[in-house]
């Protein structure tokens, strides 16, 4: 696709104009709002020589990117992204966030404050201009679109969240208990807290297998330490029968093979397969034995033979 010898002479004159000192600032004069030209200094204006076009659109697109200082604050800048049109384009306004967004992207690592940005379209097409002015225009909803995107993100602040209305969230509860507390408990505290806050939800988890009871364990396994391991198991065993606690205890030993043979593979094609699978199985047991896992279970789980898990053991 290529722009018609029309079009590339109306980009070529606006381009050259904009190369002047007195184009710039007379552009900047006459389109830019008041309010923000009367906060520029308009001789500090100048054609950015840095294309913010991917190299593929480079002969496709004209973008002109003028920068200008702020009068009160000289390292403060204001940029005016021009584009020139001679159709109406109907994903005009994206394209111009995503030039924004890449404008953007190039000055934040420069300074600490991100700069304004002024998108205009200079159009000089023979048919009425009718594509839409902003990217809300171009959603099935617009007010809704403007409503939810433009303002705050959400914030889930679980610091200053109260437990008690963590805890009354059910299994997203779980989550986010877990998370708000994992720097102030230990490890086994928070298993036994969250077994204590959690009693229904850890009843409906059940039926899902413990999915969420799991995958508690596994979040917290790097804050085991050696003295826990014993403790954690306990602790199962504490809320949970012994077959239930043996089963979330098995799967857990699973998740860690399941996930050790994946890497271990991947990592260890040079070596050869099994040679993978072995040193996978190996690191497996390691985290398993952090966890308070039993002989029996690691071995069966791993394939490992005891004496090895009992070496491994050892070394802790």
């Amino acid at each position: 696709m290529t722009k018609d010898n029309n079009t590339a002479s109306h980009d070529g004159l606006f381009k050259k104009l904009m190369e002047t000192q007195i184009g710039i600032q007379e552009f900047l004069k006459y389109y830019l709002p008041l309010e923000l030209r009367q906060e520029i200094d308009l001789s500090t204006a100048r054609l950015e020589k840095e294309s913010y076009v991917e190299e593929n659109l480079r002969k496709l697109l004209s973008d002109v990117v003028i920068s200008v200082k702020k009068k009160d604050r000289e390292k403060v800048y204001t940029y005016a992204l021009i584009e020139h049109q001679s159709s109406s384009d109907k994903w005009i306004a994206f394209r111009l966030l995503e030039y924004t967004i890449r404008l953007l992207k190039h000055h934040k690592t420069k300074r600490e404050k991100l700069p304004l940005v002024y998108p205009v379209v200079v159009y000089n097409g023979i048919k009425p201009y009718t594509a839409p002015r902003n990217i809300w225009g171009l959603f099935e909803e617009p007010d809704k679109a403007k409503e939810i995107m433009s303002g705050d993100y959400e914030l889930v602040d679980l610091r200053s969240m109260p437990d008690e209305d963590i805890i009354g969230k059910g299994h997203i509860g779980i989550m986010e208990y877990a998370m708000k507390h994992i720097h102030d408990k230990d490890a086994p505290a928070l298993l036994d807290s969250v077994l204590s806050n959690f009693k229904q939800t850890i009843l409906e988890d059940r039926k899902m297998d413990y999915v969420y009871l799991k995958s508690l364990l596994w979040y917290t396994s790097f804050k085991i330490t050696r003295e826990q391991k014993s403790e954690l198991s306990g602790i199962i065993r504490k809320h949970l029968n012994k077959r239930e606690g043996e089963e979330v205890m098995r799967s857990l030993a699973q998740s860690y093979i399941d996930e050790g043979v994946e890497k271990g593979i991947e990592q260890g094609i040079e070596k050869g397969i099994e040679k993978g699978r072995e040193e996978s199985m190996v690191k497996a047991a390691k985290a398993l034995l952090k966890q308070g896992v039993s002989l029996a279970i690691i071995t069966e789980a791993t394939g490992l033979p005891k004496s090895r898990i009992e070496k491994l053991k050892k070394g802790f």
